[in-house]
């Protein structure tokens, strides 16, 4: 098999309960929106957030493109919404 890549890009708009998803890829766009009660856990690293939708999946936010907030009040967002679902590392 070849090697097989994909780009894709996606913006994620953080709500009090939930995250809106629009994501665009070579292929495919999809828009959504995710309560963060659905999520099956949250990690997060110096540089990215990790929002696992299973064991296998997980949207990758990379903390250096936050805009209109900051990297705080997204934290205690997460945190107040995920209890121990959320990890910082």
């Amino acid at each position: 098999m070849n090697n097989v890549s994909m780009q894709t890009s996606g913006t994620f708009i953080f709500k009090d309960s939930s995250v809106e998803t629009v994501i665009n890829s070579d292929t495919v766009s999809s828009q959504g929106e995710l309560q963060y009660s659905e999520l099956f856990k949250v990690c997060e690293t110096d540089k990215f957030i990790f929002l696992f939708l299973n064991k296998m999946q997980a949207y990758i936010v990379d903390k250096a493109t936050i805009e209109n907030g900051t990297e705080d009040e997204l934290r205690a967002v997460l945190q107040k919404s995920l209890g121990n679902k959320y990890k910082r590392s």
